[in-house]
């Protein structure tokens, strides 16, 4: 019987495949991806397949990054912004689906991950029908965003998305609310084995799978919904199912050394900004930026220091009000690896984003980038992340206090404290759990 690769790395050391597609390239902003990736075993051979996306660096040819081989395979996208898509035609559809995989297995080939035992992780779900019948021992789909909430929501798209979570053994997540997102359509998976544990890995679940305890009458039966889906309590699910599909709680984090290391230089572009300095690292895309301009107005004596790219090229233009403030000073997009002495200037670092629906499913990276530089915090009360963390941010639920505070946040002195939380969301604690996770996934599935 041929070996898998999971078995002959137990026994003769050899690697294990995996193919990640991802909605994000790898050059242009640094994620939870290349955190993750990069710190896989070295056994672990990684193809990360990256999107094309107009203006910026494509790797047409393969590119390592460490352990990581990238390269950019066209496919299917938004285009153009809003509806109709281009997409949506069935032909057009058909036709550079069929390009794209066929680019894809050229890559696979040439670069040796076209054996079926391997790993097929989805991040873009444009993919996901293509990955969904991809040969491979296991598939994984990590739900760190709210993938959906950045498209026009074409049927299509969403039939692609079911597909592959449908297939999925793993689903990673980084918050309940994002789970429960992903709820209706995993409930409505043909398979109808939702969040079931193996028997191996009881010890594990409480730590490991998490979800908002379900609703259940006084008789302790579980709830319907209007669809008529039972609403089971997930943390109570029977043991004795086949578990088909796992689902994981795997947050976002830090590099706290990289951030917690003092830096000895300033940026020349803070040099000369009066103090205090009140900043923001991060995409301008989800600022609410009529708050950033309020706490500019009602502190003029203050400098407000913007640091990071904006995707939407009129960003800029259709907030030129608040670039405009005399205090407010919006530098772009900085190197990661200089990053943390913009952030270490920070008298205070603002977590002003906007709430909605896509950010309330979000744990940003930012908060515990903030915390390893041990700078005070102050943040609107948008995300789950940002409520678990009171104990060391300043958590304020309306604009008018999050203005009022300032003062308040800035005199923050819970140093220690800000530390230890951004320790325990460390980058390698976390990649150390999802490749735990692989395995054991790996192995269940051999057995």
């Amino acid at each position: 019987m041929k070996k898998s690769g999971f078995t002959s790395l137990r026994r003769g050391g050899e690697h294990i495949d995996l193919i990640w597609f991802s909605e994000i390239q790898w050059d242009f902003l640094s994620t939870r991806k290349q955190r993750l990736l990069a710190r896989f075993p070295e056994e672990w051979r990684i193809l990360f397949i990256e999107p094309f996306t107009l203006g910026r660096k494509q790797h047409w040819l393969p590119a390592k990054r460490g352990r990581v081989t990238v390269v950019t395979v066209p496919f299917l996208k938004t285009i153009p912004l809003g509806k109709p898509q281009l997409f949506d035609n069935p032909l057009i559809r058909w036709f550079v689906t069929l390009v794209g995989r066929t680019l894809a297995a050229f890559w696979f080939r040439l670069l040796g991950f076209s054996s079926a035992d391997r790993i097929i992780g989805l991040s873009n779900i444009y993919w996901g029908d293509a990955a969904a019948v991809m040969p491979c021992r296991l598939r994984f789909y990590d739900a760190n965003d709210d993938h959906l909430a950045f498209t026009p929501g074409q049927p299509w798209l969403h039939d692609s998305m079911r597909r592959f979570v449908e297939k999925a053994d793993l689903i990673f997540y980084v918050s309940d609310p994002l789970l429960d997102k992903l709820m209706p359509r995993l409930v409505s998976s043909q398979y109808q084995t939702v969040w079931r544990i193996p028997r191996h890995c009881e010890e594990h679940r409480d730590a490991a799978i998490h979800a908002n305890p379900a609703k259940s009458t006084k008789d302790g039966s579980p709830r319907t919904d209007r669809s008529g889906l039972a609403m089971t309590n997930i943390r109570h699910f029977l043991l004795d199912t086949l578990p088909e599909q796992r689902c994981v709680e795997l947050g976002n984090g830090v590099e706290f050394d990289h951030f917690a290391t003092p830096r000895r230089e300033t940026p020349s572009q803070l040099a000369g900004l009066p103090r205090p300095i009140l900043g923001y690292a991060g995409a301008m895309d989800w600022l609410d930026a009529d708050l950033v301009a309020s706490v500019a107005k009602a502190w003029p004596e203050f400098s407000v220091v913007l640091v990071g790219p904006a995707y939407a090229s009129d960003w800029a233009e259709r907030h030129a009000d608040l670039l405009c403030l005399p205090n407010v000073h919006w530098v772009g997009k900085i190197d990661y690896d200089e990053l943390p002495a913009w952030v270490q200037q920070f008298d205070l670092a603002l977590m002003p984003l906007e709430r909605s629906d896509l950010k309330r499913a979000s744990n940003p990276n930012k908060l515990y980038e903030y915390a390893a530089a041990c700078v005070p915090i102050l943040a609107i009360d948008y995300c789950d992340a940002v409520r678990k963390a009171s104990d060391v941010v300043h958590v304020v639920s309306t604009s008018e206090e999050f203005v009022r505070l300032v003062p308040d946040a800035l005199a923050d002195c819970r140093k220690g404290e800000r530390h230890a939380f951004a320790r325990a969301h460390s980058w390698d604690a976390l990649a150390a759990a999802m490749v735990r996770e692989l395995r054991d996934a790996m192995q269940w599935r051999r057995s």
